[in-house]
């Protein structure tokens, strides 16, 4: 339900940034092309659906700003993006790093997308910031696997 409460919010904005004087809509396109289709009984099917998606918006030279939804959603717009750019770079706004390697003896699910994203190499790990980590761990040092990247 993120991405439609984050839609509800932006209809607020106004035209010009006070501080900056920045005017992001006159120097640039953006549109909110809406919610991706997904299937929410097959995760598997689901990011196909999400690869095929984004591989149509970004064959049109559009550079997507994705925000809200399931975490598992980042692995395949990364696998789409890196397929047309190469390893990008990520700021990824959460409580939990996701870069598990199994979670309930799944390897794609929302507590592992980034781990399959460097496995894969879709990201350049020098242009990674992970904002807001926190919380509780099932090991003792539950980032050491993202600092050795």
């Amino acid at each position: 339900f993120g991405p439609r409460h984050i839609r509800a919010e932006s209809s607020l904005l106004r035209a010009y940034n006070g501080g900056t004087r920045a005017a992001p809509f006159e120097s640039l396109m953006v549109a909110d092309i809406g919610d991706i289709n997904v299937n929410l009984y097959d995760l598997k099917k689901s990011c196909k659906m999400i690869r095929n998606s984004f591989k149509e918006i970004v064959s049109t030279g559009c550079i997507p700003l994705t925000l809200g939804g399931d975490h598992t959603i980042t692995y395949p717009i990364l696998q789409t993006m890196a397929e047309k750019y190469g390893p990008v770079g990520l700021v990824h706004i959460d409580a939990h790093s996701d870069t598990s390697d199994i979670v309930l003896g799944e390897k794609i699910c929302h507590g592992t997308p980034f781990r399959r994203c460097v496995d894969e190499g879709l990201l350049d790990c020098k242009r990674v910031v992970q904002i807001g980590l926190r919380g509780s761990t099932y090991e003792p040092d539950g980032y050491l696997w993202s600092r050795e990247q």
